[in-house]
This record gives structure tokens, sequence and C-alpha cells, in this order.
């Protein structure tokens, strides 16, 4: 699990190109919203956790999974024991 957090980590702050850095998603506890992320860092996000893990993110799901680190983890863990 904490090797998925890390890599989500990576790619949270990849996906705001620029905007954010690790201390300031620390600094937020890992709230994107908290940590000033828009709707097109997140749409960039999903787009890098599909191809990175090769999942699917339903865009009708509720978005709350993916407004914070814990949330995208336990996401993706839940995604790859189903697969």
């Amino acid at each position: 699990m904490a090797v998925v957090k890390t890599e989500i980590e990576k790619l949270v702050v990849l996906a705001s190109g620029g905007a954010l850095t690790l201390n300031q998603l620390n600094e937020a506890k890992g709230s994107l919203p908290a940590a000033g992320y828009k709707s097109m860092m997140l749409m960039s996000l999903i787009e890098m956790l599909e191809s990175h893990y090769g999942i699917i993110i339903d865009p009708t799901m509720d978005p709350e999974p993916l407004l914070s680190v814990e949330g995208l983890v336990q996401f993706v863990n839940n995604y790859l024991a189903a697969a």
C-alpha cells in the first residue's frame, strides 16, 4: 500500500503541471481541494491513473474517492484487488 501511495502522490503532483509540490500536498493532508487542485488537474490525474494502473474510472461515479490521496489509494487498491 505504501508503494501505491507514493506513486499516487507523484502522479498528483505531476498532473498539477507544476502548480503543486509534494510539500503543499502534505500540508493539505492529502486533500486535493485543500491543496488548490483544479478540475483540469483532476482530469489529467484521472488519465494518468488510468494509464499507469490500467484502470478505468467511470465519469458517473461519486467523485469523493478521487479528492484525496487516501481515497485514491483505497480506490486503486480495491480496483487492483478485484482484477
